[in-house]
């Protein structure tokens, strides 16, 4: 039994029931306060109201709206803390802050409440469980996370202070019916496996690395359904940069040297890039300007390798492709070679139509410009220039999927407005205190035959290049 403070003008002299013994490590705050419902036998309203009366939070009113529970928000997490008689870091360890940072909240942790009901039925739940990235359940690893009861089809349910001691859950056999129902048969083996994936998190925290913005490379324009699979790497990403380097990669050490490591992690390490001298990109025209050279080297190194035998049509559709073909989707075949690489010279040139990238229309235009969306943060130079490569390779084997498909449809189409950006790679910059810095990047995986141009022919096929569309002469 607890009592609140005389000051109270709510509840006081009254008392409340609460057990802090009954908090475990990695429990959420959800679950803490649904625990101060059950023991107090009131609904949010109420939870609201003791909190409010014991401090923690500073307006009722707003917190009947809505109480971010994945961060503080209204909540003072040292009121609360001595409101609920627990230690600063178990009340920190509640929220979603303490494994994620803050930008990164809204883009990697769910709105809705994710459980594992088998964690539920022992009235357990932890920040974790929101996380988007983790399919399955750290202590239960055949529990897979959901939002949905399996047995009455309920939710999903607010991931707020509203879904706290509701009593409209269906069934006795409903999972948020059932919470507690096992009582504390959540032994310490379960919080153990939590804590692997914690100390993972944290870590990466505190590592103090430059990360490419989640929102951009998740993609701001793709569904949860295309998000799914990108999501469900960035464990091992982590655990990549969180692990000790391979003694390839430690033992290498020359200027912009490549260093692939295990599953798919590239790192490149420099000693001569001076980190003083930091570059933001941005929309001006000098911005844009210092990555033209760039972008023309990888132009040319792209012509003259994989389109060597494509050049021609490039030319070809580059003369005849104007206003009247530009942006819908026009019936026939054409090269898919040439205009996957038409598609990537628009994107990054700005361009409407494919002839408005003949010298005679850039003549009126800036020539020595290209478009890139770029990243908010201050590099070293030489960094953005390789995260610039790297997207422009990345975006280029998008064009190819999508000549590819357009192919096998029989149709063609030049509209840059499709280019997605969905296959980014997933890049981190980690500065070392000896000066030096070390790239690391994870990039979708490509088929070798994708880039070798010739996915789309089978045996009996005729040249792509020989196809045209029914309209042309």
């Amino acid at each position: 039994m607890s009592f609140l403070s005389t000051n109270s003008p709510v509840f006081a002299p009254q008392a409340f029931c609460w057990r802090p013994d009954s908090i475990r490590p990695y429990e959420s705050l959800w679950s803490v306060f649904q625990k101060l419902a059950q023991l107090n036998a009131t609904t949010a309203s109420g939870v609201i109201e003791l909190l409010y009366a014991g401090g923690a939070i500073n307006s009722r009113l707003k917190a009947n709206r809505k109480l971010d529970l994945l961060r503080f928000g209204l909540l003072d997490r040292e009121q609360l803390a001595e409101f609920l008689h627990l230690e600063p870091g178990q009340v920190y360890q509640a929220s979603a802050l303490a494994y994620l940072r803050e930008d990164e909240i809204t883009s990697l942790a769910s709105t809705h409440l994710r459980y594992c009901p088998c964690c539920l039925r022992t009235g357990f739940h932890s920040p974790v469980h929101q996380f988007l990235f983790l399919k399955r359940c750290p202590a239960h690893h055949k529990e897979v996370l959901t939002d949905h009861c399996a047995v009455c089809n309920w939710g999903p349910v607010p991931y707020d202070v509203s879904s706290i001691g509701d009593t409209t859950f269906l069934g006795g056999e409903c999972c948020l019916k059932a919470y507690r129902r096992e009582g504390k048969r959540l032994t310490k083996k379960p919080q153990t496996k939590f804590g692997t994936i914690v100390k993972l998190l944290v870590r990466r925290c505190q590592m103090g690395r430059i990360d490419q913005p989640i929102e951009r490379w998740l993609g701001p324009e793709t569904g949860a359904t295309a998000r799914g699979p990108k999501l469900l790497n960035l464990v091992r990403y982590w655990q990549d940069l969180c692990s000790s380097p391979t003694p390839e990669a430690k033992n290498t050490r020359h200027s912009l040297g490549a260093a692939s490591t295990r599953r798919g992690h590239i790192a490149i390490r420099s000693e001569s890039i001076d980190t003083t001298h930091e570059v933001e990109y941005s929309d001006n025209d000098d911005a844009k300007r210092s990555l033209f050279l760039v972008y023309k080297s990888i132009y040319r190194h792209v012509l003259a390798t994989c389109l060597r035998s494509h050049r021609p049509c490039v030319n070809y559709l580059i003369r005849r492709m104007s206003s009247d073909c530009n942006l819908g989707m026009n019936r026939g075949k054409i090269c898919a070679s040439a205009q996957a690489f038409i598609m990537w010279r628009m994107f990054f040139e700005n361009a409407y139509t494919p002839n408005q990238l003949t010298n005679g229309f850039r003549g009126r235009r800036s020539r020595a410009i290209v478009y890139w969306r770029g990243t908010s943060f201050a590099l070293p130079s030489q960094a953005l220039y390789r995260i610039f490569a790297l997207e422009c390779l990345a975006i280029f084997s998008e064009c190819l999927l999508l000549a590819e498909h357009d192919y096998r449809t029989k149709t063609f189409s030049f509209n840059t407005s499709r280019v997605t950006e969905g296959r980014l790679p997933y890049w981190s910059i980690e500065n070392k205190d000896d000066g030096s810095m070390i790239i690391h990047w994870w990039p979708r995986s490509v088929s070798r035959q994708a880039f070798s141009f010739t996915s789309m022919r089978k045996a009996g096929d005729m040249n792509p290049c020989s196809f045209k569309p029914k309209n042309w002469s």
